[in-house]
């Protein structure tokens, strides 16, 4: 009888123990103070993201029959976001400069991208903003 009293006096001891407050867990926080955080977080991560700028290089190799390559071209090209909207600025293709004509022509190009970005809201992609300028075009 002493032995079954032990037990069951350790056991509601262990059963107990979460309930006194001693849990080893932390406590749940507040949703919305924690979504408040990450969305914090996010636009500073987006705002230091705009400052830096970087080469993407790109290469297609179309391949034979046999799975020897056909035919190999490159793009290198510098990404840089306005507005959190990542912008591609092709400086080379196939390690090969751009002539003058062809090189305004990207500029014009990539000065219309950088004009949708800063007037696309944050969150909106630019092809949906593209989309809807072009209907509004054809009526």
């Amino acid at each position: 009888m002493r032995a079954t009293t032990k037990l069951l006096s350790v056991a509601l001891f262990v059963w107990a123990l979460p309930l006194s407050g001693q849990s080893s867990q932390p406590p749940v926080p507040n949703v919305s103070v924690l979504l408040g955080e990450v969305q914090a977080h996010q636009a500073a991560l987006e705002k230091t993201r705009e400052n830096y700028t970087y080469l993407r290089r790109v290469v297609t190799t179309e391949l034979k029959g046999d799975g020897t390559a056909k035919k190999t071209e490159s793009e290198d090209k510098e990404v840089f976001y306005v507005n959190t909207h990542e912008v591609e600025r092709t400086v080379r293709k196939n390690g090969n400069a751009w002539s003058p004509s062809d090189g305004k022509k990207e500029e014009d190009r990539v000065r219309k991208e950088v004009e949708k970005a800063e007037a696309t809201p944050l969150g909106q992609s630019l092809q949906a903003t593209a989309s809807a300028w072009a209907a509004c075009s054809r009526s």
